[in-house]
């Protein structure tokens, strides 16, 4: 996997309300040291934070792409991408799975440029380390057929 992957994953957040865990599209933003950084992206479609009362203060912290940009992604819907919450992870191979496409390089790029205006506003929270464990458990692709036997057992 590389910049501007898009993957998509289950994973659970603390932020999480409901027991279930649903999956989440990510873009790798950056992978360096044996470790990936990714974003997570969200429809901006029906939510308050994306109405225009309340648009300013979320453009301070996502990218949030036009319509035509998304479509140009392979987004659905039109999409914003949260800039102020990076994950990372230990690469691992079988991450690859889990790969879905790529995004353009000028769009990959506009969202690391807002990442990097997020950072130098302060309003980035902690990076969030997402274990390999965790990946594998929530997300049957990742696991070694090996593995599979073995949780059966």
């Amino acid at each position: 996997m590389h910049n501007g992957s898009v993957f998509i994953a289950k994973i659970k957040f603390k932020r999480d309300n409901s027991p279930n865990i649903k999956p989440r599209q990510f873009i790798v933003v950056s992978s360096d040291n044996g470790y990936l950084y990714f974003l997570e992206t969200e429809s901006v479609i029906n939510k308050v934070k994306f109405n225009v009362s309340n648009i300013k203060h979320s453009r301070l912290k996502y990218h949030i792409l036009t319509s035509e940009e998304s479509w140009k992604c392979g987004f659905k819907v039109k999409t914003a991408v949260n800039c102020y919450e990076l994950f990372y992870c230990e690469y691992f191979s079988e991450i690859l799975s889990l790969k879905h496409r790529d995004l353009p390089i000028d769009i990959l790029k506009d969202i690391q440029e807002k990442v990097r205006l997020v950072k130098e506003a302060e309003l980035i929270i902690e990076d969030c380390k997402i274990s390999k464990h965790e990946l594998i458990r929530f997300n049957p692709k990742l696991r070694k057929k090996t593995d599979i036997l073995t949780i059966v057992v």
